[in-house]
């Protein structure tokens, strides 16, 4: 190794030949350096040409695949309105014949149900007049034996009406009260009051 020795405030030079040399090494740097931004700005430019062509490309595909669904969403709204009318049709026509059996079922029900009514009703009628016939002659029956009954309490009341005059002439007479209970009691032994 070469020691050099230096003082401090020496800096160290560097030959012109050298200089030269590290001129001429930036030079071939830059230029090459320089030739590689044209080549980018080349490949840019081209690259923004296919970028520009594939855009172009991309928005004709964009609107012939939005024209054909708008087409093909037309032409489904078309056959879904049929396919809904038809639908329609069939469940009117199901409906109407739906409401047709329905409403012969309700009137032959009626018409049995009618009858069997008017036939309950002339039944219970019938039943009916039976029992008022049965019930009044009960209420005559009763009626007679009341009436009967009746006559026979007033010939009770008739008689103990003369017991009661009969005793009040006895009372008149003055007999002794013992003669009286005696009499009161053979009286209700006739009688069968006692």
């Amino acid at each position: 190794m070469n020691a050099v020795m230096r003082e401090e405030h020496e800096v160290r030079v560097v030959s012109n030949e050298t200089l030269e040399a590290s001129v001429g090494f930036l030079r071939n740097g830059l230029a090459e350096v320089k030739q590689d931004v044209r080549e980018l700005k080349a490949d840019v430019r081209s690259l923004a040409d296919k970028v520009d062509r594939n855009h172009d490309t991309l928005s004709r595909k964009i609107d012939d695949v939005r024209s054909e669904m708008l087409s093909r969403m037309e032409h489904g709204d078309s056959n879904l309105a049929a396919r809904i009318d038809q639908v329609d049709s069939k469940l009117t026509a199901r409906i109407d014949q739906v409401d047709s059996k329905l409403t012969a079922r309700i009137d032959q029900l009626d018409s049995k149900l009618t009858a069997k009514i008017e036939k309950v009703s002339s039944d219970l009628t019938t039943k009916i007049g039976q029992v008022d016939t049965k019930l009044t002659t009960k209420i005559d029956q009763v009626d007679t034996k009341l009436t009967t009954m009746l006559g026979e309490t007033n010939v009770a009341i008739a008689r103990l009406g003369s017991v009661h005059r009969a005793v009040l002439w006895i009372i008149g007479a003055v007999v002794s009260l013992a003669g009286l209970v005696e009499i009161a009691l053979r009286l209700g032994k006739v009688f069968g009051l006692l």
